[in-house]
């Protein structure tokens, strides 16, 4: 089992999708059972240097819409509008295997 920080994140973002897909719609609720696992999903991304929560939000949002991992996810924002907003920023670190 991985128990890294990418590994984590990768298991709830799955998680998510099952919720999200669950034949039961009380579970893809937020607030309920779905809400819960974003939550937590995005507390765990915030745990990586130089991710916030608007990020961590991007990230999961970017991977449920486009099927990747929360790893691609991240790489795509890291490149996207939000650092074109904060070029003085240093390179945003990524969840590493």
């Amino acid at each position: 089992m991985d128990t890294t920080t990418r590994g984590l994140a990768e298991r709830l973002l799955d998680t998510l999708r099952l919720l999200n897909a669950a034949d039961d719609q009380k579970l893809a609720c937020d607030p309920g059972p779905y809400g819960h696992v974003r939550k937590a999903l995005i507390a765990t991304i915030c745990t990586v240097p130089l991710w916030g929560h608007r990020q961590a939000d991007e990230a999961v949002t970017y991977a449920m819409h486009d099927g990747c991992t929360l790893f691609d996810a991240m790489r795509a924002i890291q490149q996207g509008p939000i650092r074109a907003a904060l070029p003085d920023l240093p390179g945003t670190p990524l969840m590493t295997p």
